[in-house]
This record gives C-alpha cells, sequence and structure tokens, in this order.
C-alpha cells in the first residue's frame, strides 16, 4: 500500500530507496516470514538443526537455515536476483539472515565455522549472479547478533556492491561512542549459548573489527528512538546521547546512520528527530544551539520556558534509556 507513491517521492527528492532485511530466509518457499507450526518435509531439509532437529525456532523469521548447503544458498540468491529483475527502482537492497538469537544451524558442515562466514559465502555468490544478469543494485549486508562476530574464511569480493551495517541491538543508551575509549577484548564465539555486549564498549569492539575487516562503505543501523525515549519523556538525554554518538561517527569511520524506530516518537517532544537531522547534516553545532532552535522554533516566545520543562522533565524521571 502507497509503495508506488512513496517510490515516487523518494525518486523526486533524489534519495536513496532502501528495503528489505529480514526474509529472505522465508521468501524462496514462498511461506510468509511470519508463518508459525508445520512445514512441509521439502522445506524442513533446508531449515538449521538445532539441538538434532530441523524445525522452526517461533516464525520463520526467527528461523536461520542450514547455510553450509550449497543448495539452500542457490536458492536464496536465485530469490534475490528473480526480485530485483522485477524491482529495477531499488538502490540499496537489504539481505539479512533470521531475526532472533542462538539460532544457527549446529550440523556438522555449519559448525566449522563462523555463521559470517558462511553469509559472506552467499553474498559472494549473489554478486556473481547480480554480475551475470546486469544488476547494478547495491547490497548492504549486517553485522547483527550472531554475526557481530566477523568471518575468519571469507572475504568480500567486490567491495563496489556491498555496504556493511552495524546494528548493536543490545547496547545500552546511558552512554553514547564518545565514552569508548578503550576497548574491551571480544569474547569467543559460542554457537548457540552466546550472550551479546551491553555496555558501549562491548559494542564499539565489535565494531571496530568489522571495521577493520571490511574497508568498503557502512553504516550504523540503530534503535535510539525503538524504545529508549518512552523513558525518557523530555527527550534530553536520549537526543544528547545520539548527538553524543553522530558527532563520533569518523572516530570509528562510520559514515552514515538508519534509525530503526517507531514513527510516532514526537510526544510530547519531537527534539530527538531534530537534533538527529540537523547532527547528521552538520555534526559541528554544539547540542545546546540545536535544541535551543528547536523549541524557539516549536514555541516561538515560550521556546526557552518550554526547552527548561523539558529538560527538568529528563531530570525528574531520572531513568535510563
Amino acid at each position: 500500500m502507497y509503495y508506488n507513491e512513496a517510490v515516487a517521492e523518494i525518486k523526486k527528492l533524489g534519495l536513496l530507496f532502501h528495503t528489505a532485511g529480514h526474509g529472505f530466509t522465508s521468501a524462496p518457499f514462498g511461506i510468509l516470514s511470519s508463518h508459525k507450526g508445520d512445514i512441509s518435509d521439502d522445506i524442513r531439509q533446508y531449515v538449521a538443526v538445532i539441538d538434532g532437529k530441523r524445525t522452526l525456532r517461533g516464525n520463520f523469521s526467527d528461523t536461520n537455515l542450514c547455510y553450509s548447503n550449497p543448495k539452500t544458498r542457490e536458492l536464496i540468491t536465485d530469490y534475490i536476483v528473480s526480485f530485483l529483475k522485477d524491482s529495477p527502482e531499488i538502490d540499496l537492497l537489504h539481505v539479512w539472515l533470521a531475526d532472533g538469537n542462538n539460532n544457527h544451524c549446529e550440523c556438522d558442515q555449519c559448525s566449522k565455522v563462523l555463521p559470517a562466514d558462511l553469509y559472506i559465502k552467499a553474498l559472494n555468490e549473489l554478486d556473481e549472479k547480480l554480475t551475470e544478469n546486469n544488476i547494478d543494485t547495491k547490497i548492504v549486508f549486517l553485522s547483527y547478533i550472531d554475526l557481530i562476530w566477523k568471518p575468519e574464511t571469507e572475504k568480500i569480493s567486490n567491495k563496489n556492491r556491498f555496504i556493511l551495517t552495524h546494528a548493536p541491538f543490545y547496547r545500552t543508551y546511558e552512554k553514547s561512542l564518545k565514552d569508548a575509549r578503550s576497548l574491551p577484548d571480544l569474547p569467543d564465539f559460542k554457537r548457540n549459548k552466546n550472550t551479546y555486549p551491553v555496555s558501549i564498549g562491548g559494542n564499539a569492539a565489535f565494531i571496530k573489527s568489522w571495521q577493520d575487516f571490511y574497508k568498503g562503505d557502512n553504516f550504523l543501523f540503530e534503535y535510539h528512538f525503538w524504545r529508549g525515549h518512552y523513558s525518557d519523556p523530555g527527550q534530553f538525554k536520549i537526543s544528547k546521547v545520539l548527538y553524543d554518538d553522530i558527532t563520533n561517527f569518523k572516530k570509528f569511520d562510520i559514515n552514515g546512520y538508519v534509525s530503526c524506530q517507531v514513527i510516532k516518537c514526537f510526544l510530547p517532544s519531537g527534539l530527538g528527530m531534530h537534533v538527529m537531522g540537523r547532527a547528521l547534516w552538520n555534526d559541528n553545532i554544539p547540542f545546546d544551539t540545536i535544541s535551543k532552535a528547536y523549541f524557539d522554533g516549536a514555541s516561538g516566545q515560550d521556546g526557552q520556558n518550554c526547552r527548561n520543562f523539558f529538560r527538568k522533565l529528563t531530570e525528574l524521571y531520572g531513568l535510563d534509556p
């Protein structure tokens, strides 16, 4: 619904059209990612083995596949090629694995390498097929959950095709990248028994490890306004964390930002979205200048009274985003 209208406006404004993400583990089988329950044996053979069983983990969106199986990768990559042939309007296609955590295949072949190695292997195979079909769409690949452990054996073969995005899903929003001064050693990968970093230093260490591995284009896929603002109705704390993240991108060679968030995050204040836009456009503008301009523009002669009110609201709640 409204897809064509949205794409037309994106193109008219000269913007890049990103789409997709999770779902390429179920779509090749003609099944919705929300599917729960039984699956046929024809499909089951491609599902990840966990605790000796090939079965869905909740729904199909949360279920990884047996990526060491060449036929699994063939099904996924052939589907994506067909999809892009029918969708030339797409500038950047996000190709992610399943959602959820600790859900990767435990078969003998998959267990020999990290999930990220099989992911990169499939992406390289996809690139070859796209090149053969003269499709120049960029592919966005994801460092997320179990994929935050970078590959050990595989390398991206065509940097002109791929853009890396980091999605630090479990990170705290009490601290920002500004506070990531010393980075801890990375924990070992433990198949389906992993714990994930919460501290800003732990997350920054994983980001840096991927940045060292892949020297191509990249951006951060973040969650500041997914739910962090609900505990900060004044939005001063979460907005300052966001500001300090954006203004420290250069320290980690991060090139951009995509916000995974609720749409309706403007009540009672739209400060956070204003800070996001202004800081991404110019990271030299002080936070106080941005917040003052926002409240002056939103509330006129009462701007500074409103600014003080919302700052006090943040202080009184005293909760971590």
